[in-house]
């Protein structure tokens, strides 16, 4: 038996007939209109096949967009039609089915060209949105297998495949995700059938471009009927790294470019002042119900002490405006409010964070503050 996988059929007999390859993607050279009636004869003599019916219907049975055959081979029902978002053009359907019905596949998907029009079309394509030649196109069929079989393959290629109606019992990926309404929604991963090959293409580096990028490859298995008949090439899995993370000081920049808070200065030695103008407040405050010491030195000292800490806010936003432009050049500050910020940075206890909260919010530093702020 010939080799129908990459040898082309017998040569044609007419002078400018198309030449016919059994194959998924590689279209036939362009055939005459009057040669329609024998392009089939000469597929099925290529292919070295039978009518079958049932081996027809078999194919597109399993022939769909999306599929849920992941790591089970065995899967049954396996396959999902989703049509093409905004388009009333019929999405591309690959066969995944047992792989002894492969050239019965290759006879529905050859790509067969016509003088004369733009695209080489299958006949699951004319099936599927017919144009002016499909009639024709199927006549060719059922003149070279039967009506029978014609019939088959419309009432398969027709069945409404979008919804998951059952799942490999073994060996299948089970991703849950919080449900608004309560409890956890079981996730049914689904693999576009055209991202097998698209996805390759798309990752490995183009041939004479130098893009940095990490692969492994492993080939996971070449034989056609893990996934389908028609993508070529053994199936592979890649290994992608990711990027590092990033420090804590950059990670915070980029929220703040993001839209997010700025972040607070929490130095040791920021702390500890805060922590002298904790004590310096409350012995302030202790002292007007009476209580304690808290004498005009004492007074000078903490305002000096608010005007270090103020100044070192103020240097804070600067340093912390100038790195994000390096980022982002047009990065403009957002209105902070410096009190608010040095309480964010604070990290003690809840009483310690109120006492500072009170001092942050006094009078005196406020008043202080709109003298350097303005």
């Amino acid at each position: 038996m010939p080799d129908v996988e990459n040898a082309d059929a017998q040569s044609p007999e007419k002078k400018g007939a198309g030449k016919l390859s059994l194959s998924f993607s590689v279209p036939s050279d362009p055939f005459q209109r009057d040669q329609i009636p024998e392009i089939y004869a000469k597929l099925r003599e290529a292919a070295g096949i039978a009518d079958n019916p049932s081996a027809f219907a078999e194919v597109c049975r399993n022939s769909g967009t999306h599929i849920l055959k992941l790591l089970n081979p065995k899967a049954e029902d396996h396959i999902l039609r989703f049509p093409i978002a905004g388009s009333n053009q019929a999405p591309k359907f690959f066969p995944s089915m047992n792989a002894r019905f492969g050239k019965f596949a290759k006879i529905l998907y050859q790509p067969v060209a016509i003088e004369g029009t733009e695209e080489a079309r299958s006949l699951l394509e004319h099936v599927m949105q017919p144009d002016g030649l499909s009639s024709e196109i199927e006549a060719s069929f059922v003149a070279a297998f039967s009506k029978e079989s014609l019939e088959a393959i419309c009432e398969k290629l027709k069945e409404e495949r979008t919804g998951v109606a059952t799942l490999p019992a073994q060996n299948f990926p089970i991703v849950y995700a919080p449900d608004p309404d309560g409890g956890e929604l079981q996730l049914t991963p689904i693999s576009p059938m055209q991202s097998y090959n698209g996805f390759k293409a798309e990752v490995i580096p183009k041939k004479g471009v130098k893009e940095p990028i990490r692969l492994m490859r492993q080939e996971v298995s070449s034989k056609m009927q893990n996934i389908s008949v028609a993508i070529g090439g053994p199936r592979m899995r890649f290994y992608g790294s990711v990027p590092p993370a990033m420090m804590r000081d950059e990670a915070s920049l980029l929220r703040m470019i993001k839209g997010g808070p700025v972040p607070a200065p929490s130095s040791y030695e920021l702390s500890d002042r805060l922590d002298h103008l904790v004590k310096f407040h409350t012995a302030r405050a202790e002292h007007a119900n009476g209580k304690g010491y808290f004498n005009a030195d004492m007074e000078h000292g903490m305002r000096r002490l608010i005007s270090w800490i103020i100044d070192e806010a103020i240097t804070w936003l600067d340093e912390t405006l100038e790195a994000a432009r390096e980022m982002e050049p047009d990065f403009e500050m957002p209105q902070v409010d410096i009190g608010l910020l040095l309480l964010n940075g604070y990290r003690r206890e809840k009483v310690a964070r109120e006492r500072l909260r009170a001092a942050l919010g006094d009078q005196t530093f406020r008043k202080i503050l709109k003298q350097k702020v303005t």
